[in-house]
């Protein structure tokens, strides 16, 4: 099953039970992070991307893994500001198999959480998600990616950034816990120095600590919650304009994107426009420069 009817058919898994209950029907946005996790064009798939300013879809190649956060919210606000209540559902990993050519479900994470109202940089709405490396598979040294939001369709891109995993990140490769062990031993240890010498028993003492601390350090601490004080020290990987939604939809304009990671998860944040802030398609005049999707997605056959 190729990536477009995957997604189509989890989008629907999504809304046939609000249909069944005769709720109004949820439009399901997607956010993706696009990697190339081995920094190498040859190799992985080809995805389409396109916003305002293209006339025609603009391909993206090496791409190795696909990580999309499906978040859904009422029709009605679809050409308007995101709004409290709109809530992520599902994180999906999707890994290029050659031997397709596809790429090919690897991970599907029911979640729910909240998108971040006004929480972002400099007052944006946020969207995150986390994956674990188990699907996403190994890092490069550098990876290359970039972000893409949409509705059905294409929407908004950022421009391809890269992404060097974190120094600290790799090193603790027997867990968390075996460092914090690790850091207990050598504080029990110097307890029994310190019956010997005061001073080498507390200088063991004081390793011992900040081994135990810094392992607790190197975890990644990112909780999905729509709350960013948990993303402190992380600065923007890529910044992109404002205003360039081809659907002309605030919800679908990226403004900032972030990522991080450490040995056994990948942290991915969105900041999409908030209207509060700045309203580029406010104007009477501006128009989508696509045609509005329907509430119901057109599912391909499988």
């Amino acid at each position: 099953m190729n990536r477009g009817r995957v997604l189509a058919v989890l989008a629907v898994a999504v809304l046939l039970p609000v249909a069944a209950t005769a709720q109004p029907v949820l439009s399901p946005y997607l956010c993706h992070a696009y990697l190339d996790t081995d920094n190498n064009a040859a190799t992985g798939g080809t995805v389409q991307v396109i916003q305002a300013g293209d006339a025609t879809p603009q391909d993206r190649d090496g791409i190795d893994v696909i990580v999309s956060a499906l978040a859904q919210m009422p029709p009605a606000d679809q050409w308007g500001p995101a709004i409290p209540g709109m809530v992520v559902v599902n994180v999906m990993v999707e890994r290029w198999n050659p031997a397709t050519p596809a790429f090919q479900q690897v991970g599907s994470y029911d979640i729910s959480y909240p998108i971040g109202w006004g929480t972002g940089l400099d007052g944006h709405n946020v969207v995150e998600f986390t994956a674990p490396l188990a699907a996403i598979g190994p890092l490069g040294p550098t990876v290359r990616m970039l972000y893409h939001m949409s509705l059905t369709g294409f929407n908004d891109y950022t421009s391809t950034f890269t992404y060097a995993q974190q120094t600290g990140s790799a090193i603790p490769t027997v867990g968390t816990l075996g460092v914090v062990i690790l850091g207990l031993l050598l504080g029990a240890a110097g307890l029994l120095v310190l019956r010997r010498s005061r001073v080498v028993g507390v200088a063991a003492l004081v390793v011992g600590g900040i081994a135990a601390l810094s392992g607790l350090a190197w975890a990644l601490t990112i909780t999905p919650d729509g709350q960013v004080g948990d993303w402190a020290g992380t600065p923007p990987a890529v910044t992109d304009p404002i205003g360039d939604s081809s659907a002309g939809d605030a919800n679908e304009d990226i403004v900032y994107g972030f990522v991080t990671s450490d040995a056994t998860t990948m942290g991915f944040r969105v900041d999409i426009l908030n209207v509060d802030v700045s309203d580029p398609y406010a104007s009477p005049t501006a128009t989508p420069t696509t045609t509005p999707p329907s509430a119901t997605p057109t599912v391909p056959p499988i």
